[in-house]
């Protein structure tokens, strides 16, 4: 009897582009900034408010980075402290 070999396609390896990368980092660094004592629930909520402000755009911004840097707004945590 022949003995079969899985057939396993190789996926192409991709890579999230730099200014995804960079989105992604602030983001977290702004929700550990904003909600690191209240739990999964508090994180979720700033996640929200963060991404409901990238989708209406306007005065807030129109990127992650945008709306987390905006002054008097978010508190990001800074790049030389480690967020968690």
């Amino acid at each position: 009897m022949k003995k079969l070999e899985p057939v396993v396609k190789q996926e192409k390896e991709t890579r999230l582009s730099t200014s995804c990368e960079k989105d992604i980092e602030i983001l977290a660094r702004t929700i550990w900034g904003e909600a690191r004592g209240e739990g999964q629930k508090g994180m979720l909520a700033v996640a929200s408010v963060i991404m409901n402000r990238v989708r209406c755009g306007g005065w807030w911004g129109s990127t992650i980075q945008d709306v987390c840097r905006k002054p008097y707004q978010l508190e990001v945590v800074p790049e030389n402290r480690t967020c968690c």
